[in-house]
């Protein structure tokens, strides 16, 4: 955990470059201790210094992979703040179709975890259409609302 609070810091501070060393660090703490959710979150951090630093194609590979762990994970929380981290890199991209997809994966994740929470809480499990970015994605399982399947990264 601390290098991702060094991390962090340096990234407030502007300081990419110590910024990407600390993830680095915390990522390989994240992998011994199998905590995928961790390392999808810290790899999120990284793609993000690279994004900021223009290097658009490393943040993507970063990004992407993010993902894939925090599926795995079934961390909804961090899964959509991967898509709206994919979403700016598209926009920036001029990729606007393509940013507006990751940004409606990314409420989906949200919308899903905040109704996920409400289920555990024992409170009433709502069924939400999202028409706002997205047309039709539901989160399908009052059981396991994380089971709603968005969009596909292209």
């Amino acid at each position: 955990g601390d290098g991702v609070h060094l991390g962090l810091a340096h990234e407030l501070g502007g300081n990419l470059k110590r910024a990407a060393d600390h993830y680095q660090a915390a990522l390989r703490q994240w992998q011994q201790l199998g905590n995928l959710a961790a390392w999808a979150n810290t790899l999120n951090s990284l793609g993000v210094i690279h994004y900021l630093q223009g290097d658009y194609e490393q943040a993507s590979q970063l990004l992407n992979e993010a993902l894939a762990q925090v599926r795995q994970a079934n961390n909804l929380r961090v899964e959509a703040l991967i898509w709206s981290s994919l979403g700016d890199l598209q926009r920036d991209l001029g990729a606007y179709d393509l940013a507006r997809q990751a940004y409606g994966d990314g409420l989906h994740a949200a919308t899903c975890r905040l109704e996920q929470q409400r289920h555990e809480d024992g409170k009433t499990f709502l069924h939400i259409d999202l028409d706002i970015a997205n047309p039709g994605l539901t989160c399908q399982s009052a059981k396991d609302p994380s089971s709603a399947t968005p969009g596909q990264w292209r």
